[in-house]
C-alpha cells in the first residue's frame, strides 16, 4: 500500500483504474503498474525505481521490511548528494 499511495502523490491518479471492484482486483493481481517515471518526466530514476519494486507482483522484488525501504531512501538520498557535488 506503501508503493500505491507514493504512485498516488507522484501521478495524482491511483496506479490502477477500474470501472468496478471485480476489475480493479484483477488488473491489481494481474497486470503491471505504469512506470511512475513515464507520467512524471521530473521524477527522479531513484524514486521510480523504489516506487516500481514496492508495486512488484513478486513478493521477492519488493522490500521485505520498512527497515529495508528506509534504507532504501537513505542510499538513494546519498547517490543523489554525491551527484550534485560533482
Amino acid at each position: 500500500s506503501i508503493g500505491a499511495l507514493l504512485y498516488f502523490m507522484l501521478t495524482g491518479d491511483p496506479p490502477f483504474r477500474e470501472s468496478d471492484a471485480k476489475q480493479l482486483k484483477l488488473a491489481i493481481v494481474k497486470q503491471a503498474a505504469p512506470d511512475v517515471g513515464a507520467l512524471v518526466l521530473d521524477c527522479p530514476v531513484w524514486l521510480s525505481a523504489i516506487v516500481g519494486q514496492l508495486l512488484s507482483k513478486d513478493p521477492q522484488q519488493r522490500p521485505f521490511s520498512t527497515t529495508a525501504l528506509l534504507l532504501a531512501f537513505k542510499e538513494a538520498k546519498e547517490k543523489a548528494g554525491r551527484i550534485f557535488l560533482l
